[in-house]
Formats: C-alpha cells, sequence, structure tokens
C-alpha cells in the first residue's frame, strides 16, 4: 500500500514538474536563437559586447545543465511509479556487464583501472535490464568517490563472483571492490534511504542506490556493504533459482 501511494505521489510530482522544466528549457534555446540573430544584426560586436555575449552563453549553458539534472531526478522518480519487470530467467553474467560497461565507458577516468573478474559461463537468474541498473549505479558510485583521489594513486574497481550458501539456500554473490575512502560505519544503513548521499553536492542525486534497494527486494535478493581491508565491498546477492 505504501508503494502504491509513493508511485500515485511521485507520477504527479513528475508531471508537476515536466510542465515548468519544458518551459524553462523551451525559453533557453529561444533566447539563444534570438541571441544568434542579434549578433546578424549587429554585425562584428564590441570587445564589449563580444564578453557580454559570451557571459549570456555561460548562463544558459548552466541553466540548461540545471534543467537536466532536474529531468535526471525525474526520471528517477518514475522508477517509484513504474518500476517495470522483464522475464526473470538465466542471463550470462559477463555479457550483462558488458552491456554496463559499454553504457558507462565515457565515464571512467583513463586513471582508474577496472577488472571483470568472471568466469565464462557464470549465469544468474534475474530481471536483466533492471539488475544492470543496479550494477551501473554502483559503478558510477565507485567512480565518482576514486576519481578526486591524487593522480598517483592507483585507483582500482573490481568485480568479482562467487556462489554462497545462507539459510540452507543456494545464492549468488556478485562483488564490486574498489579501494576508495571507507563508508563511515554509522552511514552504511543510510545509503539506500532516497536522496542520501555522501558525494559531493552536485555529485550525485542520491536515488541509485533507493532503487538499487527496490530493485533487489523484486530479486527476493539485497545489498550488502562494508568495509574490508582498506577496501569498500558491495555485494548483490541473488537466489539462484
Amino acid at each position: 500500500e505504501k508503494m502504491g501511494s509513493l508511485g500515485v505521489l511521485t507520477t504527479g510530482i513528475a508531471h508537476e514538474i515536466n510542465n515548468p522544466m519544458n518551459f524553462i528549457s523551451g525559453g533557453l534555446h529561444a533566447t539563444h536563437t534570438l541571441k544568434n540573430e542579434l549578433l546578424k544584426l549587429d554585425g562584428k560586436p564590441s570587445v564589449k559586447k563580444q564578453a557580454l555575449y559570451e557571459q549570456m552563453d555561460k548562463i544558459m549553458d548552466n541553466t540548461l545543465e540545471g534543467v537536466e539534472r532536474i529531468t535526471d531526478i525525474v526520471t528517477s522518480l518514475n522508477f517509484f511509479s513504474n518500476p517495470g519487470k522483464a522475464h526473470k530467467k538465466d542471463h550470462d553474467l559477463n555479457q550483462l556487464l558488458y552491456s554496463v560497461l559499454l553504457n558507462i565507458e565515457k565515464k571512467i577516468p583513463y586513471n582508474i583501472n577496472l577488472n571483470k573478474l568472471i568466469p565464462e559461463g557464470t549465469t544468474i537468474y534475474c530481471y536483466d535490464e533492471q539488475l544492470q541498473q543496479v550494477f551501473i549505479h554502483i559503478l558510477l558510485n565507485a567512480i565518482q568517490v576514486l576519481a578526486p583521489r591524487q593522480e598517483d594513486f592507483q585507483k582500482t574497481i573490481n568485480i568479482s563472483f562467487k556462489e554462497i550458501q545462507k539459510e540452507n539456500r543456494s545464492l549468488s554473490c556478485i562483488s564490486f571492490s574498489n579501494n576508495g575512502p571507507p563508508i563511515p560505519e554509522q552511514e552504511l544503513n543510510k545509503i539506500y534511504d532516497p536522496f542520501y548521499t555522501l558525494n559531493n553536492a552536485g555529485a550525485g542525486k542520491g536515488l541509485g542506490m533507493a532503487i538499487s534497494y527496490m530493485i533487489m527486494q523484486e530479486h527476493q535478493g539485497w545489498i550488502e556493504a562494508r568495509n574490508e581491508n582498506d577496501l569498500v565491498i558491495f555485494d548483490v546477492i541473488l537466489p539462484e533459482s
């Protein structure tokens, strides 16, 4: 019932935010077009006018970036109203991760060493697109915490797999480890709260792990986060069937 109420609420919020965002985005693009028309009429502007035009461009670009961030938040909120489901079945883990890494490759800095240590033929029982979203959120969080560290620091993300037994259940465990700063122990239970983020202001929306938590619930699985031997580890744990 709570999730149903949240779905109705987020659908309404998304609609109400999207309308003014469309007005703002359209207005900014129209302003940019008008500025270009003024430039044509003005011929070669003076140095002072050119500096003003450049300031206008910078302001419009920054404002558009703000619009895009809000649009991303609304898109994330829509997950709460319609998580969506595909068919749950066995999927090749290496293929799933290949698609994920292809999706985020442009966001991986050159000085982060990412290692995928998954045996060939490994399969997991899941909704493929939903689980890929979980992987993306975890990897982007790791990239964001590693990126600010000094250039000469060896930055590493490892992805590994193992089968575990818990309460007489066979489980698949996909581990994502990075050598970024540890998560404060008192914060570990808060990272799945909507809009909670450990990143610097503007670096993240704080929705990725909340959405990942919901996705794992739909899989009857969970995520475990911990600090261990100078590593931050996220274990994505799934039933094998």
